[in-house]
């Protein structure tokens, strides 16, 4: 009986620090979404999304961020591309206009959605650090 007892503690207190580890790295893969650089910002987003995670609250946390940093993303991309559709129409392309108005609306959009989605991302991100973060000063 007592080698079962032991046995059963090993496997919680390794499930503990399989746990804490995958806390470490989703919070340091959510530190890293805020590239400037757009394409590798798209790579980590996906990669993000892809995760393999098997603590439930690393899950909420993840399917609840990982739509705002995507719609971040778009956003930002279509400021890009608004800035580019006026710099072309400025030198004379008569349909930048119309794609600078589409990339306008669509960034509109994106924030939108960044604003729906921002407070229950900030939400379960402020509850994990506060569970996790004391674990990772240790």
């Amino acid at each position: 009986m007592k080698p079962l007892l032991a046995l059963a503690l090993l496997a919680a207190a390794c499930g503990s620090d399989a746990s804490a580890n995958e806390a470490r790295l989703l919070l340091d893969r959510i530190d890293g979404l805020g590239t400037p650089d757009l394409v590798e910002r798209r790579r980590r987003i996906e990669a993000f999304e892809a995760m393999p995670l098997r603590d439930p609250r690393a899950v909420e946390l993840r399917d609840a961020c990982a739509p705002m940093h995507a719609a971040l993303l778009v956003a930002d991309e279509s400021a890009v591309e608004a800035r580019e559709a006026v710099d072309a129409r400025a030198e004379g392309d008569g349909e930048a206009g119309q794609r600078a108005i589409a990339a306008l609306a669509r960034g509109q959009e994106a924030v939108e959605q960044v604003q729906q989605l921002r407070d229950g991302c900030q939400s379960r991100l402020d509850q994990f650090n506060a569970r996790y973060t004391r674990r990772r000063e240790r």
